[in-house]
């Protein structure tokens, strides 16, 4: 069943336990080597669609909302710029 025309895979991830598993060895790796930041791959942003469709569920804060949808649009922005590259 789709809810608010969102992925079933969506609604399943939508924890974001999933995004976490996948950020925390790269992030270690790039800590240990002394940087601050590590790159998320295209394909995890469907992890920050579903804590976002999560948060909306239980009526989070506006503003975490807000902020959480901003930052899902520049993903998907910069997602799409990436796609054209290749």
């Amino acid at each position: 069943m789709k809810r608010s025309g969102i992925d079933d895979d969506i609604i399943r991830n939508a924890s974001g336990a999933e995004l976490l598993s996948l950020l925390s060895p790269r992030l270690g790796l790039v800590t240990a080597r002394g940087g601050s930041g590590a790159a998320m791959r295209v394909s995890e942003i469907r992890h920050v669609e579903a804590a976002i469709l999560d948060l909306e569920s239980y009526g989070g804060y506006d503003t975490v909302l807000c902020e959480g949808c901003a930052l899902l649009a520049r993903l998907q922005e910069l997602g799409t710029v990436a796609g054209t590259r290749r």
